[in-house]
């Protein structure tokens, strides 16, 4: 059985080994290098701009920009391309279509209050009610005054001046 896988490795090797016997001569092939036709080029050294990139920005000196407290829409502008304006000018009104109805809001919320304050009150001063419940009605009123003050505020906010 040993000897029938040695002949057949013997068999098997020399198979693949005939492709390779091609490949190999004694004899050298001479061949003559030619040169190249055309022009010839000359590499050399040479200085060079080493250029990077920068950010910047550019800005003039008798422009500025504007930008607005409030996020909106743009409803007048009072000024034109080329108009001089001085420092603190309104140049422009922004409106946010959000600001109306959460100044009515705060406005309802304050009315609703104020009642509130004012029913409580009278039920206090007829033995009704407690000065710990006078004092949380007199609170929220306070609460939804000032509720309804930064509402009104922030919509006032929303004139563009010029900077300068």
């Amino acid at each position: 059985m040993r000897a029938k896988v040695l002949v057949l490795s013997a068999i098997g090797l020399s198979v693949l080994g005939l492709p390779l016997a091609g490949c190999g001569s004694s004899e050298e092939v001479a061949q003559e290098a030619k040169a190249p036709s055309g022009p010839r080029l000359v590499l050399q050294a040479s200085d060079t701009a080493d250029w990077q990139d920068v950010s910047a920005e550019i800005a003039t000196v008798d422009q500025a920009q504007v930008m607005a407290r409030i996020p909106g829409i743009l409803t007048s502008l009072s000024v034109h391309e080329g108009d001089m304006v001085r420092k603190g000018q309104a140049i422009g009104r922004i409106v946010d279509s959000q600001l109306g109805p959460q100044a009515a809001a705060a406005q309802a919320q304050m009315a609703q209050a104020q009642s509130e304050l004012k029913r409580v009150k009278f039920l206090h001063d007829n033995g009704v009610y407690a000065d710990a419940r006078l004092e949380q009605a007199q609170a929220a009123a306070a609460a939804s005054r000032a509720q309804y003050a930064a509402a009104t505020a922030v919509a006032g906010q929303g004139a563009v001046v010029a900077p300068a």
